[in-house]
């Protein structure tokens, strides 16, 4: 009989170990499938919080460009429309998997709509006061500049008298610049309009129009000059000559300096054309004040520049000889200290009479009739209205006829009259017998007044009779005259 050993030895520790073991597996693995759970739930949750804030963020930005698009009809925003499907697009990205380009073009979407509102509103404010400048003219004063480039553009962009053509929105959510391009009634691009803040309007330069500060400036010059006084600077270098009668009795009198007007006028001229910018005093003088010399247009003054500096003094004597011309008359025009006829002129010999009251009178109006008509700018004897303008300066009453013509009158007495299409001479020998010329005078009196630039303008308008605006026909005449001196 083998013997046998009944006692059995059982590992019961190991066995424990395998089943701490599979119920920590099994435990570990209902951690995770829970914990995935729930991060999957929280996904989920973020994934639809981004949906709906991007819904959101693209109904707010659409609503208010529909609600521009609403109030610009005649606009074409279909470009925007565009964006707004980009920037839906890139709403739905996850924001940590965004580039820097989409956040910026998501960022300035979101705002769109505002900006887009106040871009436009812009616009409304630059149209309303080209339209006003537009319904009065070019290059007369409140107008439009007569050289302003882009007049067309202009023209379809703000609507003016209901110019062919058509406007397209664009925008570029990355640099966040609104233009409005402008396209002609054949398809043509005129441009684009750029208004994005109100200090920066796109328009045309618009002429000042000075006749009230003109006006004004005069008067300051009345007072400064002591009229009434008759130890006033203004009657210290004159000579007693015009004549005046009182009473029965001929007197010569003395008028007032118009070198000394001047003097008063440019120093007030000055804080005038300072008040201007480059762009408003350059249009005011090429159209308006100026001796028919172009100034170059530029928009505005660079400091401690030659030219600017120049420039600005060329403009303020101008506006002070404007004023003197248009303006200045009941000022120049006043008889001040007088002495009897007999009486020995002024600066005169002992051995020599005096001439007569009526040699004076005739001797001192043409010579004041030459230097009007010479004061002149030839150059702007073109339109009606600027043949008017003239009538006006010379102290007379212009009065258009429906032929074009121009009525000279003085209060209720006709003068004469300057016919439709006139020529320079012509317009310049009527003005000169409505001051009380007789024609040869007048003729005389035209012929000392030409200077040689006018006199070489002449020839050029007979060589070169093509239509062409003021402002460049005289900046070709110049360039022509300069041309010439230098052969």
């Amino acid at each position: 009989m083998s013997y046998r050993n009944p006692k059995q030895i059982v590992d019961t520790q190991s066995g424990q170990y395998v089943r701490e073991l599979q119920e920590s597996l099994a435990d570990t693995s209902s951690k995770y499938f829970t914990s995935a759970k729930k991060e999957y739930e929280k996904r989920a949750k973020l994934n639809a919080k981004i949906v709906a804030d991007s819904q959101k963020r693209v109904n707010k930005a659409s609503n208010e460009i529909n609600q521009v698009a609403s109030d610009n009809k005649a606009i074409n925003f279909d470009q925007m429309y565009d964006n707004l499907d980009t920037y839906n697009k890139y709403m739905q990205i996850n924001p940590a998997k965004r580039t820097r380009e989409m956040n910026l073009f998501i960022s300035n979407m979101d705002n769109s709509g505002t900006n887009l509102k106040n871009n436009l509103a812009n616009t409304v404010a630059a149209g309303e006061p080209f339209m006003e400048a537009r319904e009065k003219g070019l290059g007369v004063p409140g107008g439009i500049y007569s050289a302003a480039k882009g007049l067309k553009k202009y023209e379809v962009m703000y609507g003016y008298n209901q110019a062919p053509g058509s406007k397209k929105m664009d925008y570029n959510p990355l640099t966040n610049e609104f233009r409005v391009n402008v396209i002609g009634a054949n398809g043509e691009k005129l441009g684009s309009s750029l208004n994005q803040d109100i200090e920066h309007l796109d328009m045309p330069q618009i002429i000042p129009d000075e006749t009230e500060n003109m006006k004004a400036l005069n008067e300051s010059v009345k007072t400064r000059m002591d009229l009434k006084n008759p130890n006033s600077p203004a009657y210290a270098d004159q000579k007693y000559q015009t004549p005046t009668k009182v009473n029965d009795t001929n007197y010569l009198s003395k008028l007032p300096s118009k070198s000394v007007y001047l003097e008063y006028a440019e120093g007030l001229a000055k804080s005038e054309i300072d008040s201007m910018t480059a762009g408003e005093a350059i249009a005011l003088y090429n159209d308006i004040i100026g001796d028919g010399e172009i100034i170059e247009y530029q928009k505005t003054w660079v400091k401690g520049s030659e030219e600017s500096i120049n420039a600005k003094k060329k403009i303020t004597t101008a506006y002070a000889e404007y004023v003197a011309n248009k303006f200045g008359q009941d000022v120049l025009m006043v008889a001040g200290p007088r002495i009897k006829q007999t009486d020995k002129p002024q600066g005169g010999a002992d051995d020599k009479r005096p001439p007569t009251a009526a040699q004076i009178a005739t001797q001192d109006l043409i010579k004041t009739t030459t230097e009007s008509i010479k004061a002149l700018n030839p150059t702007k004897l073109k339109s009606t209205e600027q043949i008017a303008d003239a009538v006006d300066r010379l102290g007379f009453e212009p009065r258009i006829g429906k032929d074009g013509s121009v009525a000279i009158f003085k209060g209720n007495t006709q003068k004469t009259r300057i016919p439709a299409g006139s020529n320079i001479t012509k317009i310049k020998e009527a003005l000169a017998v409505a001051s009380g010329l007789t024609l040869s005078q007048a003729s005389q009196a035209v012929k000392d007044s030409k200077t040689e630039v006018e006199k070489f303008a002449e020839e050029w308008d007979k060589k070169n009779p093509g239509p062409i605006s003021d402002a460049f026909r005289i900046q070709e005449i110049m360039r022509a005259y300069e041309e010439s001196k230098n052969k």
